[in-house]
């Protein structure tokens, strides 16, 4: 079991990097964002998006391996059925995977958010833009202003004051942090039985 055993926690562990380097960006990205005068050339905040999805991306590529496992016959639901060892590490698996997986696809929800938001403006912005060019836009064609929406739950709560949101954002990404980090200590003491006991 080996073979599932250590390409699984080693992606867990390298998502757990990745999600870091995230984490920094996401802050930045923030900050720029909280700043008006970055709202009046969006290029530098789009950039900073376009890293954020890498980053969800190379999540998702690592949580490949951690799902290939699970869909080991060696350790599916039937075949792990009397056998307490191996129920265990299907068991811690699954677990793995479902918070990792919760993680990046927040952060992936995120990430989509913020650019429909940004793709919104700017083209409110243009078509104000083309609606000044000497013509007046016919009232049966005016763009209707966005209704107010709810912040979705489990999204960070920003109010555009960089010092709150900093700290809003830290509190999000922390507590996926600390879930993982329960759930890979947990796992961690039933899968290095199994490899010890594999070689």
């Amino acid at each position: 079991m080996r073979d599932l055993v250590i390409p699984s926690f080693a992606a867990a562990r390298r998502n757990d990097t990745e999600y870091a380097d995230a984490t920094q960006r996401l802050k930045r990205y923030i900050s720029a964002s909280d700043d008006d005068s970055n709202k009046q050339a969006p290029a530098y905040l789009e950039g900073l998006l376009s890293k954020l999805d890498m980053n969800v991306s190379a999540l998702r590529t690592s949580l490949l391996v951690i799902n290939r496992a699970l869909g080991d016959p060696r350790i599916s639901a039937d075949a792990v059925r009397g056998n307490p060892q191996l129920s265990d590490l299907r068991a811690q698996l699954q677990r793995i995977y479902a918070v990792q997986a919760d993680r990046t696809n927040a952060l992936g929800e995120f990430v989509m958010r913020e650019q429909a938001a940004m793709n919104r403006a700017e083209f409110s912005a243009g078509s104000t833009a083309f609606s000044g060019r000497g013509t007046r836009t016919p009232a049966t064609e005016s763009i209707p202003a966005a209704a107010p929406t709810r912040q979705p739950i489990g999204m960070p709560v920003r109010s555009g004051i960089e010092f709150g949101d900093i700290a809003s954002i830290a509190d999000w990404t922390g507590s996926y942090v600390r879930q993982v980090r329960q759930t890979e200590n947990g796992a961690a003491k039933v899968f290095f039985p199994i490899a010890q006991s594999c070689r």
